[in-house]
């Protein structure tokens, strides 16, 4: 993250949405920049927000974020919300495995990612992996 102008109120997100040290790349190119890392802190004054395409329709401040904002969520989105953490989760698990044997190195990252089945996600809309997935926009 940075800040806009060097003014602590005016936070940008930069980073990679997915930093982690066995990206041996990214994480050293991160050392050789001297660039600070930091991990998400939910004490930040960021937004959890939900956008439908045109508009922000659910928008909680993460100093607001306690029960009951959990439950309006739920109550507006169903499991959506728990369902699209696990898809990220499932995601996440299988880019990470680019990186460590058997499947690193390897001579085609598009053979690679069709192994792994990152293709599954690739080779549609946004829109309909998450209806696939059961993710709706509301209930």
């Amino acid at each position: 993250m940075v800040y806009v102008y060097d003014n602590q109120a005016e936070p940008f997100e930069l980073g990679a949405s997915d930093f982690i040290e066995d990206d041996h790349i990214l994480w050293n190119a991160s050392l050789d920049f001297n660039l600070t890392k930091s991990d998400p802190d939910y004490d930040e004054t960021g937004k959890l927000a939900v956008w439908d395409g045109e508009r922000f329709v659910f928008q909680e401040s993460f100093q607001s974020w306690n029960w009951w904002n959990t439950v309006k969520m739920y109550w507006k989105y169903g499991l959506s919300p728990y369902r699209m953490r696990k898809l990220v989760e499932q995601s996440k698990a299988k880019v990470t495995q680019l990186y460590h044997e058997p499947h690193f190195p390897f001579r085609s990252l598009t053979t690679r990612a069709y192994e792994l089945e990152l293709t599954y996600a690739t080779g549609q809309t946004g829109e309909q992996y998450l209806s696939q997935n059961k993710v709706r926009k509301s209930v």
